[in-house]
């Protein structure tokens, strides 16, 4: 027998109907704050995801040859096509946008718990918007579906930081412009790997070692007071650490203080960022980032100018900033939790024949009850009662409609509620009459 791909996930109805569930909550918050649904193929371009040199993604790619020997991929995350999208319609949405959408995405990596090759993932993504009002609505629609969850800030915490403010205090610090990316990849894995292979890591990017330590101290920093005296010291720019500042203030009069935290760890390990950026975790660290994104001002203009002339370069752009949140580490906190609902199937009517000639009886009940939007279906082939009325339960149902030979001599029908164990009999006539 074939087992399902390594990595990859099996929904049994069961499992699919807590997934719904899920999905679901993604779907009303998204309603509530103004996002729009929006889909695309699961199939890319390769070219689309592997010109961010240096990325750990470009080597986790499902890629392959179609017949007409085309370079594709399984998309590994949704904003590379969100992207391409505006791009096509660039006219179409001069403005700002709010956008969403639950996708499948595929990446070949190393599993661990929380961590699965495939993976369905709610977007938000906000683009045309400057200021960090952008942020807020992300950020704030992505709690208010933990909540949902019935999930709180004791559950939860989201870790906060800002490419352009650590960039600027790197530079001041003395790395040279050219190695702020690899610094910010070796960061990424702060957490992951010990410090001394931090250090390692800085140094292979091109710092010598007192510089590594320099960088890692000040990525240690948790207090914004601390990290404007560095500001100060090295002369940086403060764009990046006002961008935070009005951020924070920004969620906390949203009424979401206690959710938030200051880390220079959190830098993401795409290179499109490019201002702020934060994660999600449990409240424990004892699972991998729940949820994360930030801020990609100029990915749309990047992918536009590669077939744009030279005179035309720069003329498509959109500020953005989006998350993305998995559905496999959030099942696996709920989990532990103890906040996983058990939805069992629910059926407004079962339809129990004693005999076929009951069946045919009872046909035109299935259909209009279906036609007028009740949930009902008939037990088939006929069974002893036993076996029927057991079948009734499993599948959830409210109540019985039931026939034998009695009552389709007399034109009847029995209705039983199987809470109440309620029985009554009415005519199949008056039972038409009242559905419709």
């Amino acid at each position: 027998m074939i087992p399902v791909t390594k990595g990859m996930r099996d929904f049994y109805p069961a499992d699919y109907r807590v997934q719904e569930w899920l999905f679901s909550i993604f779907r009303k918050a998204s309603s509530l704050s103004g996002f729009e649904y929006y889909d695309c193929p699961v199939v890319e371009a390769e070219e689309l995801y592997v010109r961010k040199a240096g990325e750990e993604i470009t080597d986790q790619l499902y890629t392959f040859e179609d017949k007409s020997n085309r370079k594709l991929a399984l998309r590994p995350e949704m904003t590379p096509s969100l992207a391409r999208m505006v791009i096509q319609k660039y006219k179409e949405y001069p403005g700002k946008i709010k956008w969403t959408s639950i996708p499948q995405c595929f990446r070949y990596e190393r599993m661990t718990r929380g961590r699965k090759r495939e993976h369905y993932q709610w977007n938000l993504d906000y683009l045309g918007e400057k200021s960090m009002m952008a942020e807020l609505e992300i950020i704030a629609t992505a709690i208010h579906a933990f909540e949902l969850m019935g999930l709180s800030s004791e559950n939860v915490k989201l870790r906060i930081s800002n490419r352009k403010l650590l960039s600027d205090l790197l530079l001041g610090l003395g790395v040279a412009e050219d190695q702020v990316l690899g610094v910010f990849l070796s960061i990424d894995k702060l957490g992951k790997i010990k410090d001394d292979q931090i250090i390692e890591l800085l140094v292979k990017a091109g710092l010598d070692t007192d510089l590594a330590s320099k960088v890692l101290d000040v990525v240690y920093l948790k207090d914004l007071e601390k990290v404007k005296e560095s500001i100060d010291a090295c002369g940086a720019s403060i764009e990046g650490y006002t961008e935070i500042q009005e951020l924070f203030s920004l969620l906390t009069n949203y009424g979401y203080s206690d959710y938030i935290e200051f880390d220079f760890s959190i830098v993401r390990g795409l290179a499109y960022y490019t201002g702020t950026v934060f994660e999600f975790f449990d409240a424990r660290r004892s699972l991998r980032a729940i949820a994360g994104g930030g801020r990609y001002d100029n990915l749309i203009q990047n992918l536009a100018d590669v077939d744009l002339s030279e005179k035309a370069k720069g003329s498509i752009s959109k500020e953005a900033v989006g998350f993305g949140f998995g559905d496999v580490v959030i099942f696996e906190l709920l989990k532990d939790l103890k906040l996983l609902p058990e939805l069992n199937l629910e059926m407004d009517y079962y339809l129990i024949p004693f005999s076929e000639d009951e069946v045919a009886y009872l046909l035109p009940i299935v259909a209009k009850l279906r036609k007028q939007g009740f949930t009902a279906e008939m037990h088939y082939p006929p069974q002893k009662p036993k076996k029927m009325f057991e079948m009734a339960s499993k599948r959830g149902a409210k109540n019985g409609i039931i026939a034998g030979s009695m009552e389709l001599e007399k034109k009847h029908l029995k209705v039983k509620n199987f809470k109440t164990r309620e029985e009554t009999e009415v005519r199949f006539s008056d039972f038409m009459e009242s559905i419709s």
